[in-house]
């Protein structure tokens, strides 16, 4: 199956929170819980969606003067774009000279995301290494499991930051090319859980259960 490409809204080099050494942090778009403290919230959407940076505009118009029909409307001395336009807004990313207007996210295929993981090799040294987070990364499972096979072939230490709110099938398929498996249980109790992000807890926990009972326990 031909693998597309992934939606990434950040990549965090020289990170020492998220694994062992420096390690390269990359944020997948697109989460399927709703927490209520959030710390990524740009991360929630699996959509690309245009940003404007108000601090970065220079007032030039030229968004109005290159936009189509229906994107956007010039109020207020600032643009609003019509997020239910169909179509993508390239011409007005490219026709910002202050870089006001931008994307929350880029999108890589393997090849590139690779590329941009091993520009940071030289500072993985032996403990150091690449990790997947988010948003949830399972929510982009197939490019997941193959730029984890890749950076196996490469051998590089791969960890992922993740929440087990995905397929099983999924999980099973991405165990033998993870090294270190960081689970996020919100809030053990169910209804809180419920409360405060909007899916159950039921599957996690069983997904964390079958972990603890496989022979990949050591890896979390």
């Amino acid at each position: 199956m031909k693998i597309s490409k992934a939606l990434v809204f950040d990549i965090k080099r020289f990170a020492v929170h998220d694994g062992y050494g420096l390690r390269t942090t990359v944020f997948f778009k697109g989460c399927p819980l709703r927490c209520k403290w959030c710390q990524n919230p740009e991360g929630l959407s699996s959509q690309r969606r245009l940003i404007y940076f108000e601090n970065s505009c220079i007032h030039c118009q030229r968004c109005v003067e290159f936009s189509k029909k229906n994107q956007i409307k010039y109020e207020n001395n600032r643009p609003y774009f019509n997020l239910q336009y169909e179509g993508t807004f390239d011409n007005l990313v490219k026709a910002c000279p202050g870089n006001a207007i931008r994307y929350d996210s880029e999108a890589y295929d393997i090849k590139q995301l690779m590329e941009k993981i091993k520009e940071d090799r030289v500072f993985f040294r032996d403990d150091g290494g690449v990790t997947f987070s988010g948003g949830e990364p399972l929510m982009q499972g197939e490019f997941l499991y193959e730029i984890l096979k890749a950076c196996q072939e490469e051998k590089i230490h791969t960890a992922i930051e993740t929440t087990m709110y995905g397929s099983l099938e999924l999980i099973k398929k991405i165990l033998p090319y993870l090294d270190l498996i960081y689970i996020d249980l919100k809030v053990f109790d169910e209804k809180r859980h419920m409360e405060l992000t909007n899916v159950s807890s039921k599957m996690i926990k069983q997904h964390i259960e079958y972990i603890l009972e496989s022979e990949y326990r050591n890896k979390v």
